[in-house]
C-alpha cells in the first residue's frame, strides 16, 4: 500500500514512484499502480511511500513458493515417519545385536525349561495346547563361533527359563529362543548392509547400532516338520505318544521292545520285509521287537503310539 505521511519521514513521493517503476521491472506480473493507495491527509503534508510487502510478495508468487516449500518439507517429514517400522531388539549369540520386525511376532514368552523337550530331531515346547517347534539362535546361527556348542538346549536345572519370540509365517508357527529381549523401537533402518550368514536378511543401523535383521520366514519355514510326536503320558514303564506324520520314515527296528500304532486320522502304511500293513482311522497294529519296519503316510496322519520309554522317537 502507498500512503502519504509527514515531511519528517524525509521521503519524496515522486522518487517513490521511480522505486516502484524499477521494482515492477524486477517483479514480473506486478502492476504496482493497482496496488497503490494514495491518501491525502492535508495539503501541507508531503507524500511518502509505504510498500505493502506482503501484497507484493503474493503477487510475485513468492509467498506461494514459500508455502510450497513448507508443504513439501511437511510431506517429507510425514513420509519419513511413515517409512519407520517397529522392531523388537534382542541380544543374540555372542552378545550380537539383533532384531525382528514386530509385526512378524505373535507373542513374547518366557518358557520354563521343564516345558522344553526333544521329539525326533526337533526341540519343542508344549504351548497353549499345541506343540511349538523351537529354534535356539545360539545354536542355529553358529558360523561365528570358534567352537560349536555341544547342546542346543541345556538340561532343566542349568537354565530355568528361556526367552522365546513366537513367530508366525504363512500359517506356520515357531519359537525363536534368544539370549535377552532388550526393547521395542521405531526406526527406518535405512542404512543396510548385505547379510554375512544364513538366517539373516541384512544388517542395518537401528538406534545407532549395527543390528542383524533375522530372516523370520526362513526360520519358520525350517520348522515345517511333517514328522514329529509328543509324549502324552507315562504308564508304568511305557509311554503314550501322539504322532502327526506325513511322508516316509526310514527302515529301522527295536531289538528289545514292541511298538503299537493306533490311527486317529488319515492312513498309516507300515512296510515290513514281506508285506505292507495299511491302517485307517480306529485301526491298530503291534510290531514285535526285532522286526525291521518302515512307516509311511501319503497324507497328514494323526496316530497314537504305545511303547516303552526306552524307545527314542528317532527310529534308533
Amino acid at each position: 500500500m502507498i500512503s502519504r505521511t509527514t515531511e519528517a519521514a524525509g521521503f519524496d513521493f515522486e522518487a517513490g514512484t521511480d522505486v516502484l517503476d524499477r521494482l515492477a521491472e524486477r517483479l514480473e506480473r506486478i502492476d504496482y499502480k493497482s496496488a497503490r493507495d494514495v491518501v491525502t491527509e492535508a495539503d501541507h503534508l508531503s507524500e511518502a511511500l509505504i510498500l505493502d510487502v506482503v501484497g507484493l510478495a503474493q503477487r510475485a508468487g513468492v509467498v506461494s513458493e514459500i508455502k510450497e516449500h513448507a508443504d513439501a518439507a511437511k510431506a517429507e517429514v510425514a513420509e519419513s515417519a511413515a517409512q519407520k517400522r517397529s522392531y523388537l531388539l534382542f541380544s543374540g549369540p555372542d552378545d550380537a545385536h539383533m532384531a525382528v520386525p514386530l509385526d512378524t511376532l505373535a507373542r513374547l514368552e518366557e518358557l520354563p525349561a521343564s516345558q522344553v523337550e526333544k521329539t525326533g530331531t526337533r526341540w519343542v515346547a508344549q504351548y497353549r495346547g499345541q506343540i511349538l517347534p523351537l529354534i535356539n539362535l545360539a545354536y542355529a546361527l553358529q558360523e561365528r563361533r570358534t567352537r560349536r556348542r555341544s547342546k542346543e538346549f541345556e538340561a532343566a536345572g542349568k537354565v530355568e527359563r528361556y526367552q522365546v519370540l513366537v513367530c508366525n509365517h504363512e500359517g506356520h508357527r515357531a519359537g525363536l529362543v534368544v539370549e535377552r529381549i532388550v526393547e521395542i523401537v521405531e526406526d527406518s533402518a535405512e542404512v543396510q548392509y548385505p547379510a554375512s550368514r544364513e538366517g539373516v536378511l541384512y544388517s542395518a543401523v537401528i538406534q545407532g547400532r549395527v543390528t542383524e535383521m533375522i530372516d523370520v520366514p526362513a526360520m519358520v519355514a525350517a520348522c515345517k516338520d511333517k514328522w514329529f510326536n509328543q509324549t502324552l503320558t507315562q504308564v508304568n514303564g511305557s509311554v503314550v505318544r501322539l504322532g502327526i506324520v506325513e511322508g516316509e520314515y526310514h527302515w529301522h527296528k527295536h531289538d528289545k521292545d514292541d511298538e503299537f500304532f493306533f490311527v486317529l486320522e488319515g492312513q498309516l502304511l507300515i512296510d515290513l520285509e514281506d508285506k505292507t500293513i495299511a491302517l485307517g482311522p480306529r485301526e491298530g497294529f503291534t510290531i514285535s521287537k526285532g522286526v525291521l519296519h518302515r512307516t509311511r503316510a501319503l497324507k497328514k496322519t494323526v496316530m497314537l503310539m504305545v511303547e516303552t520309554n526306552d524307545i527314542q522317537p528317532t527310529g534308533d
